[in-house]
């Protein structure tokens, strides 16, 4: 195995366990890790052979990876076969995961949180009551105040950083922005 097999294997088994912590199937990262160090772009077939897992497997976590915009699919004339890129961009990645997975999932549980508030707020007013609407108001106002700070994350074009504007390509600037 030479060092560039060593290097992609090492980083496949390292991104599944970093996914895996953030709530993905531990499968998502180990295709991107795959993809993302891969010169071609790979059908499903080669991602499974690669990943030693089914094409069915491999083809739901492409399916949602696709939708969350962390990989793109390409066909080619007279082949009738998908093939796969990771989109190299990591903050236009994690943008398009922040969009179309955890903003859902925020936009929930701030639902569930409002229902509850509503409901105590109905019931009798004892101590527990009390007790009950002031912690869930803290948790509303903090979510509102995380949603607007989220919000204005996922509007950036980019992420400056001092004078290194980063757009997640792998190229660096050294202009500041205002």
């Amino acid at each position: 195995m030479d060092i560039y097999q060593q290097t992609t294997e090492k980083l496949i088994q390292s991104f599944g366990v970093l996914t895996e912590s953030a709530g993905f199937s531990r499968m998502t990262g180990q295709i991107y890790a795959l993809l993302y160090l891969s010169p071609t772009q790979l059908s499903l077939g080669e991602i499974a052979e690669k990943l030693g897992a089914s094409k069915g497997t491999i083809s739901l976590n492409t399916t949602s990876m696709e939708r969350w915009g962390m990989i793109k699919r390409f066909n080619r004339p007279a082949d009738r076969r998908d093939y796969y890129e990771a989109d190299t961009d990591f903050w236009r990645v994690i943008r398009s995961i922040l969009r179309n997975r955890e903003k859902k999932l925020i936009n929930d549980f701030k639902n569930s949180l409002s229902d509850s508030l509503k409901d105590l707020k109905k019931s009798n007013q004892d101590e527990d009551s009390k007790f009950y609407i002031d912690r869930l108001q803290h948790m509303q106002d903090f979510t509102a105040t995380f949603t607007r700070m989220l919000n204005a994350y996922l509007a950036m074009d980019k992420f400056n950083v001092g004078r290194i504007n980063m757009t997640g390509s792998g190229k660096q600037g050294d202009e500041d922005e205002d």
